[in-house]
């Protein structure tokens, strides 16, 4: 009998793999199907491996379908079961998608924990890319959970990071948040000077599209300070640039 379930559980993995490489929602909701009649087969058991599978692939695909509190809850699960293996590796990786899930769901706070988390196992294994994200995902929580002051200590140290990396764009993206978290801690004239650093390293490396959306952040900090006049200057200036990004993007999905 445990043969013929083992081998139950190993063809709806299959199976659902298969589904998931056709592509389309109906594809994916068929592998999700097939996922969630695998996990308990698979804890019952014992095939701890693939009971990871099976709640990592629920909480991407869920995610994908824009269900994130069941994606939180796969994810969360496959996370926990990595820490018990010891899959410090695999851990990291669950943790950052979960924090991704949880900003989905408007759980701030519960993502600055996770992140957190995150954070502590990319320096323990020595993850220079996985730390820069988490610092970065951290600083993002932290602005969306109302804590201005600990997502300026975040992004600040993203950027050694993102520089010691070589990393352009994610040191651009830290100086925009760096800027996005100065302005929600009431510090403009700091955030004026992030979004000028931001937009002429955006220059240097050829992206147009984050110049664009560093004119923004230039004018909602001058706005906020009070000069109307070079704030209009970088609506308009932004205007162009962000308009030829969206037809980028229209260009790429069609």
């Amino acid at each position: 009998e445990t043969g013929d379930r083992s081998a139950e559980l190993g063809a709806l993995m299959e199976l659902a793999s298969a589904y998931e490489q056709t592509g389309g929602s109906t594809g994916s909701e068929d592998a999700a199907r097939c996922y969630a009649l695998a996990a308990p087969l698979a804890e019952a058991l014992g095939e701890r491996r693939m009971l990871l599978v099976a709640y990592r692939s629920l909480g991407r695909l869920a995610r994908d379908a824009g269900r994130p509190a069941d994606a939180c809850n796969a994810l969360a699960k496959a996370a926990a079961l990595a820490a018990e293996e010891g899959d410090l590796a695999a851990e990291l990786e669950l943790r950052m998608r979960l924090g991704a899930a949880q900003m989905d769901a408007g759980r701030a706070a519960a993502a600055i924990d996770t992140y957190g988390e995150a954070l502590t196992l990319a320096r323990e294994q020595g993850e220079g890319p996985q730390e820069l994200a988490a610092l970065t995902r951290l600083g993002e929580a932290c602005v969306a959970g109302g804590e201005a002051a600990c997502a300026v200590a975040y992004f600040e140290q993203a950027l050694p990071a993102a520089r010691a990396l070589g990393n352009g764009d994610a040191e651009t993206a830290a100086l925009l948040g760096l800027s996005s978290a100065l302005a929600a801690h009431g510090r403009v004239a700091g955030a004026a000077e992030a979004a000028e650093q931001a937009f002429n390293l955006a220059q240097e490396n050829g992206r147009r599209d984050i110049e664009g959306a560093a004119l923004l952040c230039i004018a909602e900090a001058r706005s906020a300070q009070g000069h109307l006049g070079q704030a209009l200057l970088a609506y308009e200036q932004a205007l162009p640039l962000l308009t030829d990004a969206g037809d980028r993007h229209i260009a790429a999905d069609v």
